[in-house]
């Protein structure tokens, strides 16, 4: 019998007073705020960005999809008040604190924070604001992240070359299908950029981007790296590009079939189930139903690493 599951990527939906409440009392009037706008309902109002953040569109687990329809100190309140929500839970909710990587000093003092006030990990930005994340001058944050054992998460749209950051080809809906190439962007940084060479230890996790095509791209990694790594330019590794990601990359999943069935030409100890709940692509409130369909090929133990043992194991919770 497969162990008690636990998702590796949940989201929260923030109350209306979590950044005005939590923010440092000088920023309180140009932190998010939630207002009520026509034809969108609730929404989180952000100084700098164009368009708000319709809560009906974020918190849309176990809606019907035809009825969903929409027409750096903010971190750290955030960060206060995850802490604070969390602790009502402390055995069944685990934050992960938001960076802002406005520099690298920065990332390293908010790591060193996030791991003070007990969080787990940290979620960081898709694109850093100083150079790109192969560049040495983040080696600090690195070391930063390996001595405090905080795994770095990468989610879906949060990064310039995600589907829906941007212009994309035909119908909208189009871009839905572009939006894990920003994270496979950061996985390839990371990896030809001799980032795992210099910090073996550094853990990275690859968040709702699906897992079917990692076998695919540790092939495509590796074919790139044998035969055009002379005219394209690319540092030399001490080991292949596959081997990196196999060993220092984690994916998190929620139902996707390939990655259940091409577990075994990638490092199942790596595969970790989630339910993104409460967003509209979760599998909420069906996960368990779903999970009997996609572990039934299973064996059990494989069932366990991926639903349990391995988000369990990453993230250093006792259960």
């Amino acid at each position: 019998m497969i162990k008690k599951p636990i998702s590796a990527d949940s989201h929260i939906t923030e109350p209306p007073h979590c950044y005005v409440d939590y923010i440092d009392p000088k920023f309180r009037n140009r932190a998010p705020r939630m207002e009520r706008l026509d034809k969108i309902g609730d929404a989180f109002v952000i100084e700098g960005l164009a368009s708000p953040i319709p809560m009906g569109l974020v918190a849309a687990a176990g809606k019907d999809p035809s009825r969903i329809t929409t027409h750096g100190v903010a971190f750290e309140a955030y960060n206060r008040w995850l802490r604070e929500y969390c602790g009502e839970a402390p055995d069944r909710l685990y934050g992960l604190a938001q960076v802002s990587m406005r520099t690298p000093e920065d990332g390293v003092a908010e790591i060193l924070r996030a791991k003070e006030m007990g969080f787990k990990g940290v979620m960081m930005p898709g694109n850093p604001a100083v150079e790109d994340y192969d560049s040495t001058v983040y080696d600090k944050v690195w070391a930063a992240a390996v001595e405090c054992d905080m795994p770095l998460s990468f989610h879906t749209l949060t990064g310039k070359s995600d589907g829906l950051a941007g212009q994309t080809r035909g119908p909208r809906i189009n871009g839905f299908l572009s939006i894990i190439r920003g994270c496979q962007d950061v996985m390839g940084t990371f990896i030809f950029g001799g980032v795992f060479d210099r910090f073996p230890g550094l853990k990275v996790v690859c968040v709702e981007a699906d897992a079917g095509w990692v076998p695919h791209y540790m092939y495509r990694m590796d074919h790139a790296y044998k035969r055009h790594r002379y005219w394209m330019k690319a540092p030399p590794l001490e080991r292949m590009p596959s081997e990196y990601f196999r060993d220092n990359i984690y994916v998190t999943f929620q139902d996707d079939w390939v990655a259940f069935g091409m577990k075994d030409m990638c490092n199942v100890r790596q595969l970790m189930w989630a339910n993104d709940f409460p967003h509209s692509d979760s599998t909420w409130p069906l996960s368990q139903t779903m999970l009997g369909e996609h572990t039934k090929d299973l064996r059990e133990q494989e069932g366990n690493w991926i639903c349990h043992e391995n988000v369990a194991e990453l993230y250093g919770i006792a259960v």
